[in-house]
């Protein structure tokens, strides 16, 4: 693992604008998820996650994507 810099480098804005427009698409992915009742899968951590937003669960699938 590396030392972190003692100067912090100044971030790249365009990598800082696509994480606001990925951001914001994330958001509007789950509204129309949300409007449609269309369940919506996702990793983290290499863990699949499904959301139902018809009524607000979150499940762990038992699929590992860490292969």
């Amino acid at each position: 693992m590396t030392e972190p810099s003692p100067t912090p480098t100044p971030r790249d804005p365009d990598l800082a604008n696509a994480e606001i427009a990925l951001k914001r698409a994330a958001l509007q992915v789950r509204e129309r998820a949300r409007r449609t009742g269309t369940a919506l899968a996702y990793v983290v951590d290499g863990r699949l996650k499904i959301e139902h937003p018809h009524n607000e669960r979150e499940e762990d699938s038992t699929m590992d994507l860490d292969r």
